[in-house]
């Protein structure tokens, strides 16, 4: 994945629509620069929420009422979309209620892209909750799709990302133990937005791959296709139409900033902190 630098330096008001991004940490910061390499001009608040429990560990009750916070907070700060940058919080996604704002998860766009392909077996990369919860077996049975599943989980590698680790003995060790049973598999779902920081990483254990599948791009597709965010296809002269960035965590200001630049090229001067 090609780095995109994002600054949040100018936060002036913007009559720009508003897109919430939400994910634990800093995976959906990937989320954020496929909009940003897309053209998506919408303004955008990313919340980390890295100071609460990591959702892949949370039973399913108490990850629903954070994340319903989390998203009623975002709308009440005039997010018009909000984008759950996390499969695990996707999990939930259908017990959230945010009145007539839309809720778009990771795992719709990617269970639709892999019955269209019409993948026999699948091997999937994700955190425990994911995994456990058997959402994407779910979503596929539910489009009439029989592709076989193989799941493992991979929750020491978001955690390794978080922690900025993205090449090193640590982090082929944890790979290898994780990924070792799948590598005969020809595709794989990364059902975390986290492991794309260590896609090439990962895609060296498995030499039959063809077809890494990203939720990310897919839902950035998805968002573009339904026309539910805006896409320009030039520069906007008037600076107080240009899209604003603000960037909040629960969680340590200065690790998200490291993480965010070293995982995803994106470099952030001020983070808030989220009043949740």
């Amino acid at each position: 994945m090609s780095k995109h630098a994002h600054a949040n330096a100018n936060r002036g008001r913007s009559t720009a629509p508003t897109i919430g991004v939400l994910d634990w940490g800093v995976g959906g910061l990937g989320v954020v620069a496929s909009l940003r390499r897309r053209g998506v001009s919408d303004s955008v608040v990313y919340v980390s929420d890295s100071g609460a429990t990591p959702y892949g560990r949370m039973d399913p009750e108490v990850l629903n009422d954070r994340v319903q916070r989390v998203c009623d907070w975002m709308v009440e700060e005039g997010c018009g979309l909000v984008i759950l940058a996390c499969n695990a919080a996707s999990t939930v996604r259908a017990r959230l209620d945010v009145g007539d704002v839309p809720i778009v998860g990771m795992i719709a766009c990617t269970a639709d892209y892999v019955a269209r392909q019409g993948c026999a077996e699948v091997g999937l990369l994700g955190g425990r909750r994911t995994v456990e919860s058997q959402a994407y077996e779910q979503a596929l049975a539910a489009l009439g799709c029989a592709t076989k599943v193989r799941a493992r989980v991979a929750q020491p590698l978001s955690a390794l990302v978080e922690a900025g680790v993205l090449e090193g003995p640590e982090l082929e060790r944890e790979i290898m133990g994780i990924v070792a049973p799948l590598s005969d598999v020809s595709v794989l779902v990364s059902a975390c937005t986290h492991y794309a920081a260590i896609r090439p990483q990962i895609e060296a254990m498995l030499p039959d791959l063809r077809d890494w599948v990203e939720p990310a791009e897919l839902a950035t597709t998805a968002l573009i296709t339904a026309g539910r965010v805006s896409v320009r296809d030039s520069e906007i002269a008037d600076d107080d139409l240009q899209p604003t960035e603000r960037f909040l965590t629960s969680g340590d200001p200065d690790a998200l900033r490291g993480a965010g630049l070293a995982a995803f090229g994106v470099r952030i001067v001020e983070v808030e902190t989220l009043p949740v």
